[in-house]
């Protein structure tokens, strides 16, 4: 769990939230509640034009890219015979105010035209290694778009979103960047600065970008990504910075 530690500045203090090295391979077991109708597909894909309808207006701007991926939510209580539960899709997702949505480009190609909107595929939870795990050689800028409401039970200050709960979010997106590029990616190091308060009822849109080009050197393990957290109101609220690195090769060593 990460570890935040303030740095009072004023009113709303500045935090870094630092998480010692350990492993996501939990990935992105998030998702959407505003999709009902498509919640037990787990056998088809979904594309239509109405499902980048779903992406609120305000958030659009984000949305570089022509084709994107909405993933559904992984219930990891279920695939764990009740073992072990994800602080998003079986915790908090359980809340009828909480809702997460879950996109990542899947090519190159730029939105092109006033007004354009991108295709958005919806794809199955259990088609997500397929989508992560399954394409290392991805050759072009990864972005990743979580739209996130956290309804009202995740407060520091009353009717303020706890920052803790900010941290974890990024720290989450982070981690499924890093499954796009790595083995096994694990998160070395996590700073997030936070910039303006959220207020609960507002929703915000994380996005989060890399470019394998900018992995350089010797090290080619590793990567360093950042992101953005902006409001409605298109305010930035938070930023945050994480360097993921593949610890496939230590946990292969540690299992012979």
């Amino acid at each position: 769990m990460a570890q935040v530690t303030p740095i009072i500045t004023g009113c709303y203090s500045k935090y870094i939230a630092t998480c010692p090295l350990r492993t996501l391979m939990c990935g992105p077991y998030t998702g959407y509640r505003s999709l009902s109708y498509c919640h037990n597909a787990s056998t088809r894909f979904f594309t239509s034009s109405t499902m980048a309808d779903k992406i609120p207006e305000e958030f659009r701007r984000h949305f570089r890219y022509a084709n994107y991926h909405l993933i559904q939510n992984f219930d990891m209580l279920s695939e764990t015979e009740g073992k072990f539960g994800h602080l998003f899709g079986d915790n908090l997702m359980k809340r009828g105010d909480f809702d997460m949505q879950t996109y990542i480009n899947v090519s190159a190609d730029l939105l092109t035209g006033e007004g354009a909107r991108p295709n958005v595929t919806e794809v199955p939870a259990n088609e997500y290694s397929n989508i992560f795990w399954g394409n290392k050689t991805r050759d072009f800028v990864t972005q990743f778009i979580y739209i996130v409401n956290v309804g009202s039970l995740c407060c520091g200050h009353r009717g303020v979103w706890h920052g803790g709960v900010t941290s974890a979010i990024f720290d989450n997106a982070f981690g499924v960047l890093g499954t796009t590029l790595l083995n096994m990616a694990a998160t070395k190091y996590i700073n997030i600065q936070f910039r303006a308060p959220v207020m609960v009822g507002e929703s915000v849109a994380l996005v989060v970008a890399f470019d394998p080009a900018d992995i350089k050197g010797s090290k080619r393990d590793r990567f360093v990504a950042h992101g953005e957290m902006y409001n409605q109101q298109g305010v930035l609220v938070a930023t945050g910075e994480s360097e993921l690195v593949d610890v496939s090769a230590r946990w292969a060593s540690k299992s012979t």
